[in-house]
């Protein structure tokens, strides 16, 4: 009679822990699911903000150029330090 009672407590103890496990993992997935949903919020808000971005600077036209086969190096802002002060940027 007293190991089914021992045995019983046991499983109490074990049906217990495991609540506790699905009540973690439920209050978990809860927390997830608003990060997730404030996650999509920024998202959509970021996407609002490139579209705005994208149509100011639509206005803007550069000249193509192709691109460079090589970084730039050091010695590149050496020689345009050389350019004639009209071509130049201001430092």
């Amino acid at each position: 009679m007293a190991s089914s009672a021992l045995a019983s407590r046991a499983q109490d103890d074990d049906i217990g822990k495991l609540n506790h496990s699905i009540e973690r993992i439920d209050s978990d997935t809860q927390q997830n699911t608003a990060r997730v949903a404030e996650a999509a919020a920024v998202a959509a808000g970021l996407r609002e903000q490139v579209g705005g971005l994208l149509n100011a600077v639509s206005t803007f036209t550069l000249e193509t150029a192709p691109p460079r086969s090589t970084p730039i190096l050091s010695s590149d802002v050496d020689s345009a330090a050389q350019l004639p002060d009209d071509l130049r940027c201001a430092a």
